[in-house]
Parts: structure tokens; C-alpha cells; sequence
């Protein structure tokens, strides 16, 4: 979608492009009374996203803020402003220019801790199989996410609960597969889901193959163990694919973007068996689920550390 609103001399021609839904985010700018312009998100969705504007123009204006023409801001819900331009003095005929696009997640100046202890995604004490830890940048779901994209694939027991690997916030649950289109092992967009963001700005999907009673809402916050949502047919192939990814600012910032994804992968270490094991996941291996107040307190504030009694 695009929109566009034409200004002449001291005015703004702003050109519109988003990557959300219609209407979740916006950019707006408004003129202050010492001809200085602020440009403000405005936002209705859940967590932090990221606004990056590309100024094709930008003429009488102190701009120490703006680097090879390109803006990139992390916004939460709610307005913001993220970039108010300074007049200089004695200019007349300031104008600017720009594009701006909408990215989910925040996006991170350098990559996240690839030590971090996830724990499994399966209820206390119960095992849990992996049956594929692969490049998956080939299948249907992540051909907008580029290269540097990793998965894991769960397989689950009977009517086990599908839990929280790590804490964080869900920004999006989507329940829609019915029984009697389960009956393979398939990704794809349509399936079932839960979108998590963690402390660290990295987004966790859940990628679901069978119908499930889900046990979470957009908005709510999850502790590391939690039950997100559980099967309803021992039958069917109880499966779940893992993906953790983040927004790379480096590659936002790349002047030949083109259509490289700015979306990367990020391998992931588990800890399991009463502790006595961390490291990667091997394929057709058993891990048995472990969780201790430590793990699961790691990224609480005190607050909710205290409401928990951890």
C-alpha cells in the first residue's frame, strides 16, 4: 500500500510502504513552532517493530541522526517520535523526501547470545523427540526470510502440551487447522502458530502440523516451561517446528538490500536431562525436559519473580 501527501518549500512529500497489516503502524510528521519537523509511528501492534526510512531528499535540515540517507528506528505500541529535524539557521527552503518501510520485530545491531540455555518444548520430566534440526530456507514458509534461516522439528507423545522454550511476549496465535487436514507433515503459512518475542529483541514461531487447544492470548507474557498449547488427537502426527530469528540493523542498513532478507537464524542450545546436557539437538535423539527456578527466573523482572515465588 502506498500513500502520499505533496508539500512545496517547507513542506514534505511523504511516500508510504509497509510490510504489517493496514492501518498497525503509521508514520506521520508534523512542523514545530521553530520550523524544526518531527516524524512520529503511531502503532497498534503488539511488542516492538521496527520503522526504517529511506530520505531521497533531505535539504536545509541538521541531520547527525541520519546515516547514507537511512533512518531505523525500534518502536513499541502507541505514538512515538522517532526523528525530529532541526532547521538550519539561515536556510530557507528546507524540504525532505522519504520512503519509509515496516518491519516486524526490533532490529539488533549485533547478533544475539548463541549460548543462551532454551529448555525443550514439552511439559516437566517428559521426553520429546527431534526428528529434524536443518536449513529449511527452501520450504514455503520462510522463502521471505532469506538463507540464514534454521529449524528444529519436535515430535510429541500422545496429547502433550506445547511449552514456552524461553520468556517472553506472544504477538500472535493463530488456530485454524481442523483434524481432517493433519494428516501430513506440512509448513506452511497456513498452519497453525505462535509468534513470541523475547528480551533480547529475537522472535520464537511455533509452527504447529495438528489441531490444538491453545492456551495462551496476543499480549500475555510467557515464563520458560509454560504450556502454550496442547494437542487434541493422540492420533495424528503431533508435530512442531522451532524457528528463532532477528532483525539484522547491518543488513536493513545495506545499500544493495535488494531483496535479500533481513531476517537471521539463530541456532539454538538446549539444556535437558536433569541438566546434564547443553549444547545443539541431534536429529532421531530423546531429550527429557528440564526446568529449575534458575532457568526459569533468568529474564523475569522482581516483580514477576515475586508474583511466581521464585
Amino acid at each position: 500500500m502506498f500513500k502520499s501527501t505533496l508539500f512545496l518549500v517547507s513542506f514534505l512529500l511523504v511516500c508510504f510502504y509497509s510490510f504489517a497489516q493496514d492501518g498497525e503502524i503509521k508514520v506521520n510528521s508534523e512542523w514545530n513552532p521553530d520550523q524544526s519537523l518531527s516524524i512520529y509511528t503511531n502503532s497498534q501492534k503488539t511488542g516492538q517493530n521496527t520503522v526504517k526510512l529511506k530520505f531521497t531528499t533531505l535539504r536545509g535540515f541538521e541531520a547527525r541522526r541520519v546515516s547514507n540517507k537511512i533512518f531505523i528506528a525500534t518502536v513499541g505500541p502507541g505514538k512515538k517520535e522517532i526523528l525530529r529535524l532541526k532547521k538550519i539557521p539561515d536556510y530557507t527552503g528546507q524540504s525532505a523526501r522519504y520512503n519509509y518501510s515496516v518491519f516486524d520485530g526490533a532490529s539488533l545491531r549485533k547478533s544475539p547470545d548463541e549460548n543462551f540455555k532454551y529448555v525443550l518444548p514439552t511439559s516437566e520430566n517428559t521426553d520429546i523427540k527431534v526428528f529434524s534440526v536443518r536449513d529449511i530456507s527452501d520450504l514455503e514458509i520462510v522463502k521471505d526470510k532469506g538463507s540464514s534461516f534454521f529449524a528444529i522439528g519436535f515430535t510429541f507423545r500422545g496429547k502433550d502440551s506445547i511449552c514456552a522454550v524461553r520468556a517472553g511476549q506472544v504477538l500472535e496465535v493463530v488456530n485454524i487447522l481442523k483434524v481432517e487436514e493433519s494428516r501430513e507433515t506440512i509448513y506452511q503459512s497456513g498452519r497453525n502458530k505462535i509468534t513470541i518475542q523475547h528480551k533480547d529483541g529475537t522472535i520464537a514461531k511455533y509452527t504447529i502440523t495438528a489441531p490444538v487447544d491453545m492456551m495462551i492470548k496476543e499480549g500475555e507474557f510467557v515464563i520458560p516451561g509454560q504450556p502454550l498449547a496442547a494437542f487434541k488427537d493422540a492420533e495424528l502426527k503431533n508435530n512442531l517446528q522451532l524457528q528463532v530469528y532477528y532483525l539484522s540493523n547491518s543488513i536493513l542498513r545495506s545499500p544493495d538490500i535488494g531483496k535479500k532478507s533481513p531476517y537471521v537464524g539463530v541456532p539454538l542450545k538446549f539444556t535437558a536431562n536433569n541438566g546434564e546436557f547443553f549444547g545443539v539437538l541431534k536429529k532421531n535423539e530423546e531429550y527429557k525436559q528440564y526446568l529449575n527456578p534458575d532457568i526459569i527466573s533468568e529474564e523475569l523482572s522482581k516483580r514477576q519473580k515475586k508474583k511466581l515465588k521464585l
